[in-house]
């Protein structure tokens, strides 16, 4: 069996962060509530209201949807900000960031760098297709001129709120803030198999952990790839193999790569890419999510923005076993659950789904047994050539940033923040 087998497994499971991740945030009713801000305690604040005008969403059922998730909760065939008071709003926002020097209101640089993010992924899904719109459908000429014009405005909010490299490689760690923060286990307890745990030595050079790439390019390059359907991959995903019989075994694994071991640990972290102010694609310290398996059985985090800014346990909270959301991004449907409601379902109803289980659908024991997602082959029906290896995170960030570098809303953003 090659090592490009087992890479499924990293590349899917843990990779399938766009999926799994993306839909962290399972709450009845938003939280935050209303009344309090994101980014200012006042929650009129330009900041707290761009960011409203962007990301949070009104639901059929009165609540209010997206305040602190990891990802916009937007689809290809999404109208919301393309027209009528979203896009109204969205642009007022914009406008007055621009005119009022907003980027002046605030200078904490980590809040920068977490606005800057968001604006960003905003960015990516204004740049990808928008189409086969449920009825009333929107006017084409009419929806690109509001892609237009938001994407305008939204490049020149984020290259105002650029940082400087330096800046960027300077802001918190926040795993090792949650670390040190002592809030959570430090190893697996199989007898504790829920319980919530960070270990302090996934980022040890020369720890039981290894970290693994590819020799061929990206990490988990199916779950970031650039599609019409999945716009938000502005992240390194980082991928660590730990062996019950420490670091020397699991070199020895990515040689041979027998079956996992009883015991086997699997890590994924995805850390934010940022732009400085050079206009350069730069990867920040900024952990966005952290997923862990141990013989199937997952622990997982999610970044809270209020948290990550009062520090609070370096702002990564403990996704709940019951906890639901809606999907987004990689492998999501194209259709928009607060404007679209196909075969009659409820909102949010069954839309929401548990975030533990989103990965076991392809990812479980009875499926694939030795933790993969398919046996690769190339045209010739041969397996293909081994490519997993053992890599720095530096190495790892620095092939994501240069494969962003190669994508089209990249392109299309280096040209506007040039203007």
């Amino acid at each position: 069996m090659c090592r490009t087998l087992r890479f499924r497994y990293f590349a899917g499971c843990f990779a399938a962060i766009t999926t799994c991740v993306a839909a962290l945030p399972g709450l009845a009713a938003d939280e935050p509530a209303r009344s309090r801000g994101i980014y200012h305690a006042d929650p009129a604040h330009l900041w707290n209201r761009l960011y409203e005008a962007l990301l949070v969403r009104q639901g059929p059922d009165g609540n209010t949807y997206g305040r602190d998730r990891l990802e916009p909760l937007l689809w290809p065939e999404s109208k919301h900000l393309l027209h009528g008071p979203a896009y109204e709003a969205a642009t007022a926002a914009l406008q007055e960031f621009l005119n009022v020097r907003g980027e002046k209101l605030i200078d904490d640089p980590l809040k920068r760098a977490v606005l800057q993010r968001d604006l960003w992924l905003v960015f990516n899904w204004l740049h990808g297709s928008h189409s086969d719109f449920a009825e009333p459908a929107l006017d084409a000429t009419a929806v690109q001129t509001a892609k237009e014009k938001l994407s305008r405005a939204a490049a020149a909010v984020i290259r105002r709120l650029a940082l400087t490299q330096d800046a960027i490689e300077k802001l918190p760690d926040s795993y090792a803030a949650a670390v040190a923060s002592g809030r959570f286990a430090r190893r697996f307890d199989a007898q504790k198999p829920n319980q919530p745990y960070l270990p302090p030595d996934l980022f040890a050079a020369d720890g039981p952990w290894v970290c693994v790439g590819r020799m061929d390019g990206i990490t988990a390059p199916e779950h970031l790839r650039e599609d019409r359907d999945h716009r938000f991959n502005n992240s390194v995903f980082l991928v660590f193999l730990r062996l019950p019989a420490g670091r020397a075994a699991a070199r020895e694994y990515l040689k041979h790569m027998p079956s996992f071991p009883k015991g086997t640990e699997v890590a994924l972290v995805r850390r934010a890419l940022l732009i400085d102010t050079t206009g350069r694609i730069v990867a920040s310290p900024l952990t966005e999510s952290v997923q862990l398996r141990v013989d199937y059985l997952p622990s997982e985090f999610r970044f809270s923005r209020p948290q990550l800014f009062v520090g609070g346990g370096g702002g990564l909270r403990p996704v709940g076993d019951g906890e639901t959301d809606f999907k987004t991004g990689f492998a999501s449907h194209r259709w928009d659950e607060f404007e679209n409601r196909p075969y009659g379902l409820a909102f949010p109803g069954p839309a929401r789904q548990s975030i533990k289980q989103l990965c076991a659908g392809c990812h479980n024991p009875e499926r694939f047994p030795d933790l993969q997602s398919g046996r690769p082959i190339d045209q010739g029906g041969r397996p293909r050539p081994d490519l997993l290896i053992e890599m720095s995170v530096a190495e790892v960030s620095r092939a994501v940033v240069k494969w962003k570098e190669r994508q089209a809303d990249w392109t299309a953003l280096r040209k506007l923040l040039t203007e």
